[in-house]
């Protein structure tokens, strides 16, 4: 499976998870600060690493969801972030999509926050 293939069917499962859970605590209540967040980086560089930089995509939460698309696509954003993610992670959630989804905790929120996850 390519890079972009794979990005997008994580991308297909966090909206999933985000979906199922939406109002289960304490996944409405993280989400909803994340949405809420006033500094909350706009678009965050994602880079598929494995011993190095594989592919770059960029990622970012819209009103109820996450969105991602190739970085060359994105022309002047200047990303105010980046997620550095290993694609054995990726695949790890494509091969197991119900743990995830079950499961959001398991999920690297982590590019949501610029300095980590909320208090």
């Amino acid at each position: 499976m390519d890079n972009h293939d794979l990005f997008q069917q994580y991308i297909e499962i966090c909206n999933a998870a985000l979906r199922v859970n939406k109002d289960r605590f304490p996944f409405k209540q993280i989400l909803t600060a994340a949405q809420n967040q006033q500094n909350r980086p706009k678009n965050i560089e994602v880079a598929i690493v494995q011993d190095k930089p594989e592919a770059a995509y960029v990622i970012q939460m819209e009103a109820d969801k996450i969105s991602g698309k190739p970085h060359a696509e994105c022309g002047d954003c200047a990303c105010e972030g980046q997620w550095r993610v290993t694609r054995t992670y990726l695949e790890d959630v494509i091969k197991n999509p119900e743990a995830y989804i079950s499961n959001p905790a398991k999920i690297d929120w982590a590019w949501l926050y610029p300095k980590g996850y909320p208090e």
